[in-house]
């Protein structure tokens, strides 16, 4: 019985000789050869590194989009710690494009593995997504996904806001660490966040059962400018002063400036 080439190797890849197999799945890779995908697939999870490396090589090359899926797996599978493997999966991932797109951003929303997430968000750079400059749901968990991004994910807004509830009832963040991070961004940006983002700030503080301390008045005076609680800042004395003026120099915005003027003519600052 005659046998093609592609046909020898695709029954090569069920040697018993590990580098058989790897030298079969890096040609098929190399020929184009799409009959040999669904091996291909059952190959990322071979005993041998060098044969998971070659498969993951091949499944970048055919571009398979029934591909996309196993080597989202494998980024995140328990079993693979090779980081020549776990490389040349993110590289199929990029050599496929943007099929897997779909995949990676769902990856970003749904998976718990902090690792897969954050080589997700890798990937999809590597492929020129620009989800830097957008503002919807998409980028904040694009944003949750990145090394230290949650602090741009709460910037987003309310989007973001909602974005970061949803990881701390995944486990993805701690409730400390927010809180943290809700109240450096009060007391040191609040003038350039802008009124929508303060709101929201605010508002995931109230979410995680956060009160305005008693023993820190220029916090809480930050606290309540976000809420737009003038009379509240006023209640605090010549503590909210710095915040106000803060926020009466940066924000523009009519509502903003009335309420901060009133708050400062009612501490005497202004006449």
């Amino acid at each position: 019985m005659f046998l093609s080439n592609r046909d020898r190797l695709i029954r090569a890849l069920s040697s018993k000789d590990r580098e058989s197999r790897a030298e079969a799945a890096r040609k098929l890779g190399d020929l184009g050869a799409k009959e040999a995908v669904p091996q291909l697939i059952l190959l990322l999870k071979d005993e041998s590194m060098l044969v998971r490396e070659m498969a993951a090589y091949a499944l970048g090359r055919l571009k398979d989009s029934s591909a996309i899926q196993p080597l989202i797996d494998a980024l995140h599978s328990k079993e693979e710690n090779n980081e020549f493997v776990l490389r040349q999966v993110t590289s199929a991932l990029i050599e496929i494009g943007y099929l897997s797109i779909h995949y990676l951003i769902a990856a970003l929303k749904e998976n718990n593995d902090r690792q897969l997430r954050e080589a997700c968000a890798w990937v999809l750079d590597q492929l020129g997504v620009d989800l830097q400059n957008r503002k919807d749901e998409t980028a904040a968990f694009y944003w949750l996904a990145k090394p230290g991004g949650w602090e741009t994910c709460i910037k987003l807004g309310e989007v973001g806001v909602k974005a970061v509830l949803l990881a701390l009832k995944r486990g993805w963040l701690s409730r400390e660490e927010v809180i943290q991070s809700c109240e450096g961004l009060l007391l040191f940006e609040l003038g350039v966040l802008g009124k929508e983002r303060r709101w929201a700030i605010a508002w995931l503080l109230d979410q995680l059962g956060w009160t305005p301390p008693e023993d820190d008045k220029k916090l809480a005076a930050c606290y309540w400018i976000a809420k737009q609680r003038w009379d509240r800042c006023v209640s605090l004395g010549h503590s909210a002063i710095d915040a106000l003026i803060r926020v009466l120099t940066h924000d523009k915005s009519p509502e903003i400036q009335s309420g901060a003027k009133k708050a400062l003519q009612d501490l005497g600052w202004l006449g």
